[in-house]
C-alpha cells in the first residue's frame, strides 16, 4: 500500500511539474520524426522562453532548432537566455551559426568576436572565426557568379563553378539543383546519368556527399 501511495505521488509530483513536462513533450515529439518537426520546434522554444534556468539543455535545445533549420527562432531563443546568462561564450556561439546559416555573415562575426573577449583562450570560437571567413568568401564568388548568370551566352562553366562552391559550403540541395541545369544543357546521356544518379541517391547506402563528388566530377570533364 505504501508503495502504490508513494508512486501516485511521484506521478502527481511529476505530473504538476510545469518544466518536466515541457521536456517530456519534447523527448516525445523527437522519437515522432520529420513528420512532427514543427512542432518540436514550437516545443523547443516554449521550453526556452518558460524554463530556460536550465542552461544546459536549453543549449542542446537551441542545437536542436539550428538542426532543423530554425534560424531565425535558434537566434531569439539565444537572445532570451543570453538575458539570463549574458557571460556565456557558448551562445554566442551557437548564435553565430544559427546567423553564419542565414547568411549573416557580418552579425555572426560579431558574435564571435565578442565571445573571444569574454574568453580569449577559447579554441572553438577562434576555429569557427577563420571558418566563417573562409564561408563568407565563397558566398561574395557565389553572389559574383549569380551575376554573371544575366545575360551570360555558357551559363555551363558559371553554374559548374556555382555547384562546386555550394558544394563548400555543404549546401547540398543547391549543389543538387545546380547539377540539374547543368544535366539539360549538353547531351540526353547527361540527362539520363543525372536522373540515375538523383535515384540511387534515394536507394543506395553511399554517403550522398560522395556521390554529389562524383556527379560534380562528371560534369567538370564536359
Amino acid at each position: 500500500m505504501r508503495s502504490l501511495i508513494t508512486l501516485f505521488l511521484i506521478l502527481f509530483v511529476f505530473g504538476c511539474n510545469p518544466e518536466k513536462k515541457s521536456r517530456s513533450k519534447i523527448e516525445a515529439l523527437e522519437h515522432v520524426g520529420e513528420s512532427q518537426k514543427y512542432a518540436l520546434g514550437v516545443a523547443c522554444m516554449e521550453y526556452i522562453s518558460q524554463h530556460g534556468n536550465n542552461l544546459p539543455w536549453s543549449k542542446i535545445l537551441v542545437r536542436k532548432l539550428i538542426a532543423a533549420g530554425f534560424y531565425p527562432e535558434a537566434i531569439y531563443g539565444v537572445e532570451l537566455l543570453l538575458k539570463k546568462f549574458p557571460g556565456e561564450p557558448e551562445l554566442l556561439l551557437l548564435r553565430s551559426t544559427a546567423y553564419r546559416n542565414l547568411h549573416q555573415y557580418g552579425l555572426a562575426m560579431e558574435d564571435l568576436q565578442h565571445g573571444l573577449k569574454l574568453q580569449p583562450g577559447n579554441d572553438n570560437l577562434s576555429q569557427e572565426v577563420t571558418a566563417l571567413n573562409n564561408e563568407h568568401e565563397l558566398w561574395k564568388e557565389i553572389e559574383r557568379l549569380n551575376q554573371s548568370l544575366r545575360g551570360s551566352p555558357d551559363s555551363f562553366p558559371i553554374l559548374l563553378n556555382r555547384a562546386e562552391d555550394f558544394f563548400k559550403m555543404r549546401q547540398y540541395d543547391a549543389v543538387l539543383y545546380d547539377l540539374g541545369s547543368l544535366s539539360k544543357m549538353r547531351s540526353p546521356e547527361d540527362s539520363i546519368y543525372y536522373t540515375e544518379k538523383v535515384i540511387a541517391l534515394y536507394k543506395d547506402n553511399r554517403r550522398p556527399v560522395d556521390m554529389l563528388a562524383e556527379m560534380l566530377e562528371y560534369f567538370g570533364r564536359k
